[in-house]
């Protein structure tokens, strides 16, 4: 099964739309259409965005390639990450941003 096929699946069953799925990873809706379409590849960053909202790990949207990889990605158990309703906030703000203000927030973070 393709990367399309999974993700379309995952939609249906969670019952959400490809809107609500690109607001929460904060992509645009087309982007998301395009992926389902299979015009688009995602990155694995935004692939593990998107999984983290459908509750899937990265492993699941690779469920048919090499069985070595597969095993490799399994011995690492992914933690779902939970968040407050601060944190949702503070993480929307900062995808917002673009990229020079990115960099400069992460410098101050990482000077404290």
């Amino acid at each position: 099964m393709s990367i399309a096929a999974i993700l379309s699946d995952a939609l249906e069953r969670a019952d959400m739309s490809q809107k609500m799925l690109a607001e929460r990873v904060g992509v645009s809706q087309s982007y998301i259409s395009q992926i389902c379409a299979g015009k688009k590849i995602p990155t694995i960053a935004t692939l593990a965005r998107i999984g983290n909202q459908l509750d899937m790990s990265l492993l699941d949207f690779f469920q048919d390639e090499d069985p070595d990889l597969v095993e490799m990605m399994r011995e690492k158990p992914r933690e779902k990450l939970i968040l407050n309703a601060e944190e949702e906030q503070i993480i929307r703000l900062y995808r917002s941003m673009d990229r020079r203000g990115r960099r400069v927030l992460r410098g101050i973070v990482s000077n404290m």
